[in-house]
């Protein structure tokens, strides 16, 4: 697990909770994103996952099946992608995204489905799968706004793929992420709860 993410609140399980979880009644409801959490992030550049401020570069966010074949073509052939249909979930570091994919039931498995609807951005019905293949992308930076959906936002051009059919699939990736983030020392204060 990285630092900053085994930094996090934990629910009474002893689970790390996400930055952008929120926190009814004073318990995290995992599965669902806030919007306002997910704005503060967008605007100070932290990570949704664990809150921390990410550095100048690169951002991270998983992606299903078709999304990561269109970057791997994009990123293969050299080519712009030009994505118009804007993303409701925000971006974060490498090492938290990775963590994500390789931790979280729905990112993790192929036949994994959705236990609850998700309404951040277009509705997402409860039952739905994450499908055969997965990535996590790298993207060269974001941007936002609050549109007719909510919060939308945009990715700019890719810089990397991992692609993965089980977040197993990640796990030698995740440690050598979380080995190369010690020897660097990079952790700051995050995102508190509630």
């Amino acid at each position: 697990m990285p630092a900053v993410v085994a930094a996090r609140p934990r629910d009474a399980r002893g689970y790390p909770v996400p930055a952008i979880t929120p926190w009814p009644d004073g318990t995290p409801a995992f599965a669902h994103q806030s919007a306002f959490r997910t704005m503060i992030c967008l605007a100070q550049r932290r990570c949704t996952v664990c809150g921390t401020k990410m550095p100048p570069g690169p951002v991270y966010r998983t992606v299903d099946g078709e999304s990561a074949e269109l970057i791997a073509v994009a990123l293969s052939a050299g080519k712009l992608l030009i994505n118009v249909a804007p993303a409701f979930e925000g971006p974060g570091h490498r090492a938290c995204m990775i963590y994500s994919a390789v931790i979280c039931p729905y990112l993790a498995s192929p036949g994994a489905r959705r236990k609850i609807e998700t309404t951040v951005g277009p509705t997402v019905p409860r039952g739905d799968t994450r499908g055969p293949s997965a990535a996590v992308a790298g993207y060269d930076g974001y941007s936002w706004e609050v549109g007719a959906q909510g919060l939308e936002i945009s990715f700019g051009q890719p810089v990397e793929l991992l692609s993965y059919t089980d977040g197993s699939d990640l796990a030698a990736e995740l440690r050598a992420e979380i080995a190369r983030e010690r020897r660097t020392g990079s952790a700051v204060p995050g995102l508190p709860a509630g």
